[in-house]
This record gives structure tokens, C-alpha cells and sequence, in this order.
């Protein structure tokens, strides 16, 4: 569906490199979280500063920020990222930054892994200081500065599934695979959440980087009992292991 309001290019750019006042940066997530096409042009800008950012050289130019807008829109319809509302493919494989060198070359691929994008979900009687929190944690989050987000997030009260999932992956992108682990067995814990497929999954991913196959079979098993939008490349990763 056409969007009936949608962002401007400064909006976009503003956004991504934290501009934006509280009130606007707020009103700007409530339109694009729910809007797939606006969802589909920033997902894909911010894919392209994330290549951007691998590349050592000089920074881009403001204006290169700018063209690269017109470039996101068309990666995104090409991608096929405006799907049905609500509804949002698995992220794809690409190399994390979770993965120490001592790991087995054999698995350090399986393990990769691109952090999942923040849906926010609206937590009945939270105060607006902590809904702040978490929104300023996870704009640090998606900027790809996951230490940080990590420490933003550990400051958030009360723990719910929705922080300890995100806080787990962080954990992991920063190298603390054992308490992203951890913080994503607490989510498993918590039983039938939004969170809890994703939690079996990237589980998955942080044991075979271990290198506990055994672990990460089991874990990508409960997410095919889920049937939700991990089986695909849960099964995947199965075949892959079955075929070590």
C-alpha cells in the first residue's frame, strides 16, 4: 500500500544520525514501525551506511547521505522488504561481530548473523522515563554501537523479555557471548513471549559459534516447532549441521 504521509529525505537522514528532537524522533517511529514502506526505505539506507561504515575511508559527504535515500527505496522494492503489516522477513546472513578468531572455521559461518531490528511493543502502565530509556538504548542499538546499547539497556527497569532479548543480542555482538546466552535462555524462560522464537534462534547462532552443535540442533528444533518465520532458515541450518 502507498504511504499517505510519507518521511521526507531529511527525515530519514536526520533520524539515522540522531537529529531529531525526542517528540519528533518519537512521532517519526510511531509512523515508520508501522508503515512498510517507509519501514522498507530506512531498513535499506540503513543497510547501505552500515556498508558504508566497512569501507576505510574518508566519511561520505552529506550529500552522499542524501542520494543514498533514492538508492535505499529502490533496494528495498527490489528486496521485496513491503510485505503484508506486521509481518517482517528473518534478517539476513552477514558477518557479526560476535565471532572471535579462536572459533572453528567449520562452524564461523553457520554462526553469523545480522542483529534483528527493534519492533517496539508498547508495555501497559510503563512510565514514559522508561519507554524514553528504552528508545534512546535501542536508537543506539540500531546505530550498531551494541556496547553501548548493552549498558542503556542493563539500566532498564523493570527487565522485561523485550529488553533481556535485545540486551542478549548486544551481549553477543560485543564479544560476551556467554551473557548474550544467558540473557537469551531468560527470555526462553519467560515462556510464550513475542521474543521467544527469535530467542531459540540466535541462541542457536551463539552455540554453534561455541561450537556446541549438539546445543544449537536442539535450539533451532524448538524454532521449527514454533512454525513461525525462523523455520526457514532454521532448516537450513539443520541441513547444514546434518551435513558436517
Amino acid at each position: 500500500m502507498k504511504c499517505l504521509r510519507p518521511a521526507s529525505d531529511d527525515d530519514f537522514e536526520r533520524y539515522l544520525i540522531g537529529q531529531m528532537t525526542d517528540a519528533e524522533q518519537q512521532a517519526f517511529e510511531e509512523h515508520y514501525f508501522g508503515c512498510d514502506e517507509c519501514f522498507g526505505r530506512l531498513e535499506a539506507l540503513r543497510t547501505i551506511q552500515s556498508a558504508a561504515r566497512a569501507v576505510k575511508s574518508r566519511k561520505a559527504p552529506r550529500w552522499w547521505l542524501q542520494g543514498a535515500v533514492g538508492i535505499a527505496a529502490a533496494v528495498a522494492i527490489a528486496a521485496g522488504l513491503w510485505l503484508e503489516y506486521g509481518r517482517r522477513p528473518p534478517p539476513p546472513v552477514r558477518p557479526s561481530a560476535s565471532l572471535p578468531t579462536q572459533r572453528s572455521d567449520q562452524f564461523a559461518e553457520l554462526a553469523r548473523f545480522e542483529a534483528p531490528t527493534w519492533n517496539p511493543v508498547i508495555v501497559r502502565g510503563a512510565s514514559e522515563a522508561r519507554s524514553k530509556a528504552v528508545r534512546e538504548a535501542m536508537k543506539t542499538y540500531h546505530a550498531g554501537d551494541y556496547r553501548s546499547a548493552a549498558r542503556q539497556l542493563r539500566a532498564v527497569h523493570p527487565q522485561t523479555p523485550e529488553v533481556e532479548f535485545y540486551l542478549g543480542i548486544c551481549d553477543i555482538e560485543s564479544g560476551d557471548v556467554a551473557a548474550g546466552a544467558a540473557g537469551l535462555r531468560r527470555v526462553i524462560a519467560d515462556g510464550d513471549t513475542p521474543w521467544l522464537e527469535q530467542a531459540h534462534f540466535y541462541l542457536a547462532k551463539a552455540l554453534l559459534g561455541s561450537g556446541d552443535t549438539a546445543g544449537a540442533s536442539d535450539q533451532l528444533k524448538q524454532v521449527l516447532a514454533i512454525h513461525g518465520d525462523y523455520a526457514g532458515e532454521a532448516t537450513k541450518l539443520l541441513s547444514a549441521l546434518n551435513g558436517k
